[in-house]
């Protein structure tokens, strides 16, 4: 739901913003950093970005209303026959993944992403 921001460094996984989503949707139960120890390193630990235990709940309240409302403006622009801001979104994100493609896509989305974790 972030991915409305254009803010790239809000896009991780097992992280901080993707934890505190959780944690401000109400789905704490899914977050457990028992077992989660000091190396933070994508192949021990599946975590790519900010250590999760800087989570705050406030923070991901703010970035989730802001996205909504880009999600609001363009709902309601596609409602009166407008798609130029949501077309423009998505030449800008597809320019921002393009490198990802080039790199890693060779006819399978599958290998494609074990292409990438194998960097990791």
């Amino acid at each position: 739901p972030l991915e409305v921001l254009e803010d790239d460094s809000l896009l991780d996984h097992a992280a901080r913003w993707e934890t505190a989503q959780l944690q401000a949707l109400g789905y704490p139960e899914l977050v457990d950093f028992t077992e989660l120890g000091e190396d933070l390193t994508p192949k021990r630990a599946a975590v790519l970005g900010d250590d999760p235990r800087l989570a705050e709940v406030a923070e991901a309240d703010d970035l989730i209303q802001r996205a909504l409302k880009g999600w609001e403006i363009w709902a309601c622009a596609l409602l009166e026959g407008d798609d130029q801001d949501l077309r423009g979104f998505y030449d800008r994100r597809e320019r921002t993944y393009a490198h990802y493609v080039e790199r890693y896509y060779r006819g399978s989305w599958e290998e494609a992403l074990r292409a990438w974790w194998a960097t990791k």
